[in-house]
């Protein structure tokens, strides 16, 4: 099976899949560009977690130069609000990204330094692991927190040449579990190099680590190199960890906008990847699991609005028509007010609006 969104897509969608327009699959290009290199890079690359708490008239300040810069380039209207999107997306990946590199001691002038455009997936997702690659032989950074990069990353490569050149007190510091989450996978690959752990155990963990802190590139590595033998029931769990970062930051008050909206697109990108991982008989044995959980009553539909993002609109239809005998009618309508107030949908509405329809028929298939 092939890690990816494309492959859920075709699983969903089979022969049915809908090509997204070639104008449109250039958003995300256009939008990392302008992030990167036009004035846009002054707001952004400047001190990150001043910007995560930006106040409203800095919001509306970057907003405003978006607006104008997008109305510099020759593109099409109807584009304009959903590059427009892509690059609010765009920052919060940034933003986020150097402040969970600061954690790690690096500091903001390098990590702005070394992201590039290729440092993104065709639908406009950052690549940390890519870029660690690179952090991890750079010089301007000590060796130890080279190597609790290398760790958080899990570059084995680097782990174990970096781990030699540590002296035996730093090991055992390094050793010793952390009260902090970003480190625990320091502590994880640690234990590997002590003895402590076997290679799977030492994956299994990562894997699972990367699916709780949103680091999608990381969890795609760690899941290929694990035993296929006992890959699923792991999958699963990765899963059910996404759908509670999904749940969690759909409606939390205490993360800031830009950390709770950054956070959702990670474990979206996380649960639709492994959601690759099943046949459409496991698919709906998930979702009968995690749709309608006691202690979240009121947001039964959290998980499949999170598909309303943007660059995930592809899979939304093709999933919910996969899923329609097993949604309520309340399900249904909490969506549709959803998509009804929506400025940019890359799916048809009066679809959607069918499909609704015919769950209202199904009422002897209603989840309570």
């Amino acid at each position: 099976m092939s890690l990816s969104k494309n492959y859920l897509l075709e699983c969903l969608a089979a022969d049915k899949k809908t090509t997204i327009p070639l104008k449109e699959q250039c958003l995300p290009k256009i939008a990392i560009r302008l992030c990167l290199y036009s004035e846009l890079r002054n707001y952004i690359f400047r001190a990150p977690q001043q910007n995560l708490q930006a106040s409203n008239w800095e919001q509306r300040n970057f907003e405003e130069l978006s607006k104008i810069i997008i109305n510099i380039l020759i593109l099409p209207s109807d584009l304009h609000e959903k590059l427009l999107s892509f690059i609010h997306s765009v920052k919060r990946q940034l933003i986020f990204w150097i402040n969970h590199l600061e954690k790690f001691t690096i500091s903001h002038d390098i990590s702005a330094s070394v992201v590039t455009p290729g440092d993104w997936t065709v639908e406009g997702i950052i690549n940390a692991r890519g870029i660690a690659k690179r952090l991890v032989i750079d010089g301007r950074i000590p060796v130890f927190h080279r190597y609790r990069i290398a760790c958080s990353y899990s570059l084995e490569n680097s782990i174990v040449s970096l781990w030699n050149l540590i002296p035996p007190a730093h090991q055992q510091a390094l050793v010793r579990p952390s009260d902090t989450r970003e480190f625990w996978v320091i502590t994880v690959w640690s234990h590997y190099l002590s003895g402590l752990k076997t290679k799977q155990e030492c994956l299994f963990d990562s894997f699972l680590l990367a699916a709780i802190g949103g680091e999608i590139t990381t969890m795609i590595h760690c899941c290929k190199a694990l035993d296929k033998s006992s890959r699923q029931n792991k999958v699963i769990n990765a899963a059910l960890v996404a759908v509670q970062g999904i749940y969690c930051n759909s409606f939390s008050l205490e993360m800031s906008s830009d950390e709770s909206q950054m956070l959702l697109l990670s474990y979206t990108d996380i649960l639709c990847i492994l959601l690759s991982q099943m046949t459409s008989e496991e698919r709906l044995s998930f979702f009968r699991r995690v749709l309608y959980l006691e202690h979240f009553p009121e947001h039964d539909h959290c998980i499949l609005e999170s598909f309303l993002q943007q660059p995930f609109q592809s899979i939304f239809m093709p999933l919910i028509t996969e899923l329609k005998n097993i949604l309520n009618v309340q399900v249904f309508h909490r969506l549709h007010a959803k998509i009804a107030n929506m400025k940019n949908c890359c799916f048809d509405k009066n679809a959607f609006e069918c499909l609704g329809k015919d769950i209202e028929k199904n009422v002897s298939l209603y989840v309570s």
